[in-house]
């Protein structure tokens, strides 16, 4: 019996959480305004960054190894798009 309720209360966290964060953005959709802290607790406005042909926006870590592995990735991204607005 308690793993019944148990496993009841995770499955309704589960979809209270789910419903919650909602089905995201598709290809071709116009995101909404943000801010975010930067890292420097300065405010970021993804308003600022827009520009005409668009934003790229990468949530990444500093300390995690796969993120540090893809970092060369990142920077040919800039490299080959920021020309390009």
């Amino acid at each position: 019996m308690k793993n019944l309720t148990l496993a009841t209360f995770l499955l309704g966290s589960f979809m209270s959480i789910t419903s919650l964060v909602g089905q995201g953005y598709q290809i071709g959709d116009q995101v909404a305004d943000f801010t975010l802290t930067g890292v420097q607790d300065n405010p970021i406005t993804f308003s600022e960054y827009m520009g005409e042909a668009g934003a790229i926006v990468i949530f990444t870590c500093n300390t995690c190894p796969w993120a540090v592995g893809y970092e060369d990735r990142i920077q040919e991204l800039h490299t080959d798009l920021a020309p390009k607005g």
